[in-house]
């Protein structure tokens, strides 16, 4: 669940901060949450998923557990048919998708 004055939290797996991870939930080395509204996102938090994970290996259980404990509404991966996985990019579309479904 998104923080007041935001529609949604979502998660993204990335290696870089920049783009979203090709690795999936599974082996992309950071999540970063954003609050998303029709007009804007915010950085809600960032994670280092071997520190979450104990440099064990990976958990589903565990997983689902980060997300009902950061109140996640979506998880953002990487998507082959765009061009560009840019988390900036990426958000904005969610931006104007939110901004329609809200109109």
């Amino acid at each position: 669940m998104a923080e007041k004055g935001f529609n949604l939290k979502v998660l993204i797996p990335t290696d870089n901060g920049l783009t979203i991870s090709t690795k999936g939930i599974e082996d992309s080395s950071y999540y970063l949450m954003y609050n998303v509204s029709n007009r804007s996102y915010q950085l809600a938090g960032k994670i280092k998923v071997s520190d979450y994970f104990n440099n064990q290996e990976f958990d589903f259980d565990i997983f689902g557990k980060l997300c009902e404990d950061h109140k996640i509404d979506k998880i953002l991966t990487h998507n082959k048919d765009l061009l560009n996985n840019e988390i900036n990019e990426v958000l904005n579309q969610l931006i104007d998708i939110v901004d329609k479904k809200t109109s």
